[in-house]
């Protein structure tokens, strides 16, 4: 189950909004369902999180890719 973000104490809610996919969760839960909080604040933090994680994974697989072997 997933619990909306107005179920998260408020001194806990920017721990939810580092995760990418609460805004995401959040914004399907107000078209579908008509509840819940959509935030522009959590929105670009989950973007900005996003982009620290996929630049990390691009420069970690550059370094790993020569050698790491796929054995058939």
């Amino acid at each position: 189950m997933v619990y909306p973000l107005t179920q998260v104490p408020a001194r806990w809610r920017w721990v939810a909004a580092i995760n990418p996919m609460t805004p995401v969760v959040e914004s399907f839960r107000v078209m579908l369902l008509g509840t819940g909080m959509v935030q522009p604040a959590y929105l670009a933090w989950s973007v900005a999180v996003g982009a620290v994680l996929l630049a990390a994974g691009l420069l970690l697989f550059g370094r790993v890719e020569k050698t790491f072997v796929d054995y058939a």
